[in-house]
């Protein structure tokens, strides 16, 4: 999420970052590998710099590891969570892909990604579907309101929770109107289902 020359390579810099994305993902309760720590850093730091940080924040137990996952809170239960999390996300991944194919046969419709939580290979109890899409120019709202009147019927039959078209973006504007760490977190994570080549183009 580092934006460009947006570097900090002081020890301080370092942990400040850490700190930054490791509180972002606890609004969601999710711990992070170290791997994901360095992915979603505010900042660029390098890997050596993170791991650094990382073993100063333990020392200080500003932050705590268990499992190989880093989180502010010493609960393991917080990684049972998300493991138990992850496996559900698998299952739900599949269908999303499946969901998103057909999404893609809409009119108007350029290219589908899957986003939410699901992106980030998590699954709730009462986990969404969430779907990023990108429209044929000056049809947006055209596209977005067939989809939507489709997902009308998905609740007679108890599945709109496995359709929720909640990102639209024109192909000749590919721009968000929010700009901050949750849309910045969303987009590095679509997972394209449809349209890659479009989907590239937006990247």
């Amino acid at each position: 999420m580092a934006g460009p020359g947006a570097t900090n390579s002081s020890p301080a810099g370092a942990e400040e970052a850490v700190l930054k994305t490791l509180a972002y993902f606890d609004i969601f309760h999710y711990p992070l590998t170290q791997t994901e720590i360095h992915t979603f850093l505010p900042a660029t730091v390098s890997p050596a710099r993170v791991e650094q940080a990382l073993a100063r924040l333990l020392e200080q137990q500003t932050i705590f590891q268990h499992d190989g996952f880093f989180s502010l809170h010493n609960n393991p239960l917080l990684v049972h969570r998300r493991m138990k999390g992850n496996e559900k996300a698998v299952e739900l991944l599949a269908k999303g892909q499946q969901i998103g194919r057909f999404l893609y046969q809409f009119p108007f419709v350029k290219a589908v990604g899957i986003s939410g939580s699901l992106s980030k290979n998590f699954a709730g109890q009462k986990a969404d579907i969430d779907f990023f899409i990108i429209t044929s120019a000056n049809r947006l709202w055209i596209a977005r309101t067939l989809m939507h009147l489709y997902k009308k019927l998905t609740f007679l039959t108890g599945r709109q929770h496995l359709h929720c078209m909640n990102y639209y973006v024109d192909e000749q504007a590919f721009v968000l109107e929010e700009r901050n760490v949750f849309t910045a977190t969303e987009l590095k994570t679509v997972l394209p289902v449809s349209g890659d080549k479009d989907m590239q183009s937006f990247f």
